[in-house]
């Protein structure tokens, strides 16, 4: 969605800096080689949407994710999920569970991605936190600002990231109980993990998930093996993609390249 912004958005001019880290995470997106990974994107999520109404940020996510995914053939960012997880969260969901979604993506993206297709309240998704403003407020401080009866809610271009502890801040802030069950896969997923399994009244348990298929997704071995050695120093249940999962986005999914 940044690229598509920042570089094939006609009625959209972003700074030049913007513009340069989006044509790094375009050739990125197209080649997948571990090599080139881009560094955060939040700052750059931030600024080429800074100013945008929420309402009309949220319409440009919902037809944003209605585009073909990079590199896999008859998958729509829409319903880009690994299967097996879905799975996971449908089990849980039937069985009484509480499920969360505790991500390092945008909270608003999560919520337009995920809420309807997994069945999950907007209140129960947590992710990276981008500055809101009332239209008029400016550079004031909202503490010292009051909301005006003209007022509409935008997008600063500060951003508050969800990971590592930031992670357990928010579930300790917005659930308000440890959870008994969490699912990650990648290191910023770390102290999420080690707070379910460690020092919980309760019998938990943790799951790292290693992407380690190279056939059906674009996996990274060498991360894959980091992943490995990360779950096993610390107790967390190792899953492997390649090994564990049937099917990862369905059988009608392919790369293309």
């Amino acid at each position: 969605m940044l690229v598509q912004r920042t570089l094939h958005d006609p009625g959209y001019r972003a700074s030049e800096a913007d513009r340069q880290f989006a044509i790094g995470l375009e050739r990125f997106l197209q080649s997948k080689d571990p090599n080139d990974t881009p560094s955060s994107t939040t700052p750059h999520l931030a600024s080429v949407f800074s100013g945008m109404g929420e309402q009309e940020y949220e319409s440009y996510l919902r037809n944003f994710i209605e585009t073909p995914v990079e590199g896999l053939n008859n998958l729509k960012w829409s319903g880009a999920f690994y299967l097996p997880m879905v799975e996971v969260i449908r089990y849980l969901q039937s069985n009484q569970f509480q499920v969360y979604v505790v991500s390092g993506s945008e909270r608003q993206m999560a919520r337009v991605m995920v809420s309807e297709p997994l069945r999950i309240p907007e209140s129960h998704i947590i992710g990276t936190d981008m500055e809101i403003k009332a239209s008029h407020q400016g550079e004031i401080k909202g503490e010292n600002y009051d909301y005006r009866k003209d007022d509409s809610l935008v997008r600063g271009e500060s951003a508050v990231r969800n990971l590592k502890m930031n992670k357990v801040t928010a579930i300790a802030r917005e659930i308000g109980k440890q959870p008994v069950l969490a699912f990650g896969n990648s290191s910023g997923d770390t102290s999420m993990l080690n707070y379910t399994v460690n020092g919980n009244k309760h019998k938990s348990a943790a799951f790292f998930l290693l992407c380690d298929d190279l056939k059906r997704e674009f996996g990274n071995t060498k991360k894959a093996e980091k992943c490995r050695k990360l779950a096993n120093e610390n107790g967390w249940i190792p899953v492997s993609m390649r090994d564990e999962f049937k099917t990862i986005y369905g059988d009608n999914v392919a790369r293309t390249n």
